[in-house]
Protein backbone atom coordinates (compact mmCIF):
# COMPACT_ATOMS: atom_id res chain seq x y z
CA UNK A 1 0.00 0.00 0.00
CA UNK A 2 0.98 3.64 -0.44
CA UNK A 3 2.06 5.01 2.94
CA UNK A 4 1.82 8.57 1.61
CA UNK A 5 -1.75 8.48 0.31
CA UNK A 6 -3.09 10.98 2.86
CA UNK A 7 -3.75 14.48 1.52
CA UNK A 8 -4.99 15.74 4.89
CA UNK A 9 -8.57 16.41 5.90
CA UNK A 10 -10.51 18.43 8.43
CA UNK A 11 -12.89 16.05 10.17
CA UNK A 12 -13.68 18.53 12.96
CA UNK A 13 -13.77 17.05 16.44
CA UNK A 14 -14.07 13.47 15.16
CA UNK A 15 -11.34 11.19 13.96
CA UNK A 16 -11.26 10.71 10.17
CA UNK A 17 -12.67 7.65 8.40
CA UNK A 18 -9.19 6.18 7.99
CA UNK A 19 -8.83 6.02 11.78
CA UNK A 20 -12.23 5.15 13.24
CA UNK A 21 -15.23 3.25 11.95
CA UNK A 22 -18.48 1.89 13.30
CA UNK A 23 -19.90 -1.60 13.35
CA UNK A 24 -23.51 -2.55 14.16
CA UNK A 25 -23.88 -4.47 17.41
CA UNK A 26 -26.55 -6.70 18.97
CA UNK A 27 -28.49 -6.87 15.71
CA UNK A 28 -31.02 -9.55 14.91
CA UNK A 29 -31.77 -10.72 11.39
CA UNK A 30 -35.22 -9.18 11.78
CA UNK A 31 -33.62 -5.76 12.33
CA UNK A 32 -31.77 -6.05 9.04
CA UNK A 33 -34.82 -7.33 7.16
CA UNK A 34 -36.89 -4.41 8.46
CA UNK A 35 -34.14 -1.82 7.87
CA UNK A 36 -34.17 -0.86 11.55
CA UNK A 37 -31.64 1.62 12.90
CA UNK A 38 -28.96 -0.50 14.54
CA UNK A 39 -26.93 0.31 17.61
CA UNK A 40 -23.27 0.76 16.76
CA UNK A 41 -19.85 0.43 18.30
CA UNK A 42 -16.81 2.46 17.34
CA UNK A 43 -13.71 0.57 16.34
CA UNK A 44 -10.24 1.70 15.34
CA UNK A 45 -9.58 0.91 11.69
CA UNK A 46 -5.91 0.03 12.21
CA UNK A 47 -5.40 -3.28 14.00
CA UNK A 48 -1.72 -2.45 14.60
CA UNK A 49 -2.30 1.06 16.05
CA UNK A 50 0.23 2.21 13.45
CA UNK A 51 -1.32 5.63 12.88
CA UNK A 52 -0.12 9.08 13.95
CA UNK A 53 -2.66 11.85 13.31
CA UNK A 54 -1.11 14.49 15.57
CA UNK A 55 -0.31 16.83 12.68
CA UNK A 56 -3.75 16.60 11.05
CA UNK A 57 -2.38 14.31 8.38
CA UNK A 58 -1.99 10.56 8.62
CA UNK A 59 1.55 9.38 9.23
CA UNK A 60 1.92 5.61 9.11
CA UNK A 61 4.27 4.16 11.70
CA UNK A 62 6.88 1.49 11.04
CA UNK A 63 4.82 -1.27 12.71
CA UNK A 64 2.27 -1.08 9.89
CA UNK A 65 1.82 -4.46 8.18
CA UNK A 66 0.37 -3.02 4.95
CA UNK A 67 -3.11 -4.51 5.28
CA UNK A 68 -4.45 -1.44 3.46
CA UNK A 69 -7.53 -0.88 5.62
CA UNK A 70 -6.81 2.80 6.23
CA UNK A 71 -6.28 3.56 2.56
CA UNK A 72 -9.44 1.71 1.60
CA UNK A 73 -11.42 3.67 4.18
CA UNK A 74 -10.11 7.09 3.09
CA UNK A 75 -12.89 8.96 1.20
CA UNK A 76 -10.39 11.24 -0.52
CA UNK A 77 -8.43 8.63 -2.46
CA UNK A 78 -9.54 7.21 -5.78
CA UNK A 79 -8.27 3.65 -5.67
CA UNK A 80 -9.33 0.23 -6.83
CA UNK A 81 -9.67 -1.37 -3.43
CA UNK A 82 -9.93 -4.83 -5.00
CA UNK A 83 -6.15 -4.68 -5.44
CA UNK A 84 -5.99 -4.89 -1.63
CA UNK A 85 -7.73 -8.28 -1.52
CA UNK A 86 -4.66 -10.19 -0.35
CA UNK A 87 -3.54 -12.31 2.59
CA UNK A 88 -2.70 -9.27 4.74
CA UNK A 89 -6.21 -7.85 4.49
CA UNK A 90 -7.71 -11.33 4.85
CA UNK A 91 -5.88 -11.75 8.14
CA UNK A 92 -7.61 -8.64 9.51
CA UNK A 93 -11.03 -9.70 8.22
CA UNK A 94 -10.91 -13.22 9.62
CA UNK A 95 -9.45 -12.23 13.00
CA UNK A 96 -11.73 -9.30 13.86
CA UNK A 97 -15.45 -9.15 13.09
CA UNK A 98 -15.64 -5.46 14.06
CA UNK A 99 -13.09 -4.46 11.45
CA UNK A 100 -14.61 -6.90 8.98
CA UNK A 101 -17.92 -5.09 9.40
CA UNK A 102 -16.24 -1.72 8.79
CA UNK A 103 -14.59 -3.03 5.63
CA UNK A 104 -17.73 -4.62 4.20
CA UNK A 105 -19.76 -1.47 4.86
CA UNK A 106 -17.23 0.39 2.74
CA UNK A 107 -17.16 -2.20 -0.03
CA UNK A 108 -20.95 -2.62 -0.14
CA UNK A 109 -21.97 0.96 0.54
CA UNK A 110 -25.45 0.41 -0.95
CA UNK A 111 -26.19 -2.57 1.29
CA UNK A 112 -26.91 -3.22 4.97
CA UNK A 113 -24.03 -4.99 6.69
CA UNK A 114 -23.65 -6.43 10.17
CA UNK A 115 -21.48 -9.06 11.83
CA UNK A 116 -22.32 -11.50 14.65
CA UNK A 117 -26.03 -11.18 13.91
CA UNK A 118 -28.37 -12.91 16.31
CA UNK A 119 -31.16 -15.34 15.41
CA UNK A 120 -34.48 -15.71 17.20
CA UNK A 121 -36.80 -18.67 17.63
CA UNK A 122 -35.28 -22.14 17.88
CA UNK A 123 -31.87 -20.68 17.05
CA UNK A 124 -31.68 -18.03 19.77
CA UNK A 125 -28.17 -19.04 20.82
CA UNK A 126 -26.84 -18.88 17.24
CA UNK A 127 -25.04 -15.94 15.69
CA UNK A 128 -24.43 -15.46 11.99
CA UNK A 129 -20.88 -14.26 11.32
CA UNK A 130 -21.80 -11.83 8.55
CA UNK A 131 -25.14 -10.69 7.13
CA UNK A 132 -25.39 -8.56 4.02
CA UNK A 133 -28.75 -7.28 2.72
CA UNK A 134 -28.99 -5.77 -0.73
CA UNK A 135 -32.47 -5.13 -2.03
CA UNK A 136 -34.53 -8.24 -1.35
CA UNK A 137 -31.46 -10.50 -1.18
CA UNK A 138 -29.97 -11.42 2.20
CA UNK A 139 -26.71 -13.33 2.46
CA UNK A 140 -25.89 -15.32 5.59
CA UNK A 141 -22.14 -15.78 5.52
CA UNK A 142 -19.93 -18.01 7.60
CA UNK A 143 -16.32 -16.84 7.81
CA UNK A 144 -13.83 -19.69 8.12
CA UNK A 145 -10.04 -19.77 7.92
CA UNK A 146 -10.16 -23.39 6.77
CA UNK A 147 -12.70 -25.48 4.87
CA UNK A 148 -12.84 -28.68 6.94
CA UNK A 149 -16.03 -27.65 8.78
CA UNK A 150 -17.78 -25.95 5.86
CA UNK A 151 -20.49 -28.66 5.43
CA UNK A 152 -21.39 -28.56 9.14
CA UNK A 153 -21.79 -24.79 9.26
CA UNK A 154 -23.61 -24.55 5.95
CA UNK A 155 -26.20 -27.11 7.09
CA UNK A 156 -26.70 -25.01 10.22
CA UNK A 157 -27.08 -21.79 8.24
CA UNK A 158 -29.48 -23.47 5.81
CA UNK A 159 -31.66 -24.49 8.74
CA UNK A 160 -31.88 -20.84 9.76
CA UNK A 161 -32.72 -19.88 6.19
CA UNK A 162 -35.50 -22.46 6.15
CA UNK A 163 -37.10 -20.83 9.19
CA UNK A 164 -36.76 -17.26 7.96
CA UNK A 165 -37.90 -18.02 4.43
CA UNK A 166 -41.21 -19.18 5.92
CA UNK A 167 -41.54 -15.94 7.90
CA UNK A 168 -40.38 -13.67 5.07
CA UNK A 169 -41.32 -15.32 1.75
CA UNK A 170 -40.59 -12.15 -0.24
CA UNK A 171 -36.92 -12.21 0.80
CA UNK A 172 -34.34 -14.30 -1.05
CA UNK A 173 -31.98 -15.85 1.48
CA UNK A 174 -28.57 -17.24 0.53
CA UNK A 175 -25.89 -19.06 2.51
CA UNK A 176 -22.22 -18.59 1.67
CA UNK A 177 -18.91 -19.48 3.24
CA UNK A 178 -16.15 -16.87 3.04
CA UNK A 179 -12.63 -18.30 3.14
CA UNK A 180 -9.13 -16.96 2.42
CA UNK A 181 -8.18 -17.10 -1.25
CA UNK A 182 -5.54 -19.76 -0.53
CA UNK A 183 -8.33 -22.12 0.56
CA UNK A 184 -10.47 -21.72 -2.56
CA UNK A 185 -9.00 -24.83 -4.17
CA UNK A 186 -9.73 -27.12 -1.23
CA UNK A 187 -11.94 -30.04 -2.18
CA UNK A 188 -14.47 -29.97 0.68
CA UNK A 189 -17.39 -28.25 -1.03
CA UNK A 190 -20.33 -30.47 -0.15
CA UNK A 191 -23.57 -28.51 -0.23
CA UNK A 192 -21.91 -25.12 0.05
CA UNK A 193 -21.01 -22.13 -2.02
CA UNK A 194 -17.50 -21.03 -1.09
CA UNK A 195 -16.21 -17.56 -1.93
CA UNK A 196 -13.19 -15.39 -1.25
CA UNK A 197 -13.19 -11.59 -0.92
CA UNK A 198 -12.90 -11.03 -4.65
CA UNK A 199 -15.71 -13.43 -5.51
CA UNK A 200 -17.96 -12.01 -2.79
CA UNK A 201 -17.37 -8.51 -4.13
CA UNK A 202 -18.29 -9.60 -7.66
CA UNK A 203 -21.35 -11.52 -6.49
CA UNK A 204 -22.94 -8.86 -4.30
CA UNK A 205 -21.65 -5.90 -6.25
CA UNK A 206 -23.34 -7.28 -9.36
CA UNK A 207 -26.82 -7.33 -7.83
Amino acid sequence: MDHNFCVGCNPGSSLPFCAIGVSPSNAYIENIINNDTLSILENFVCHKTAQDLSTGKLFILSKCDDCGMCQIMCPHTNIDYTTFFNSKLEKVVFNDFGRASILFQKIFSDASVATEVQVKGNFRTKRIDLVIKKGTDIFLIKMLKTTDKVPFYMRSYDEVIGQYHTLYPDISFHSLCLVPNAKMNDTIRIGAEIVDLSTLNTLIGGL
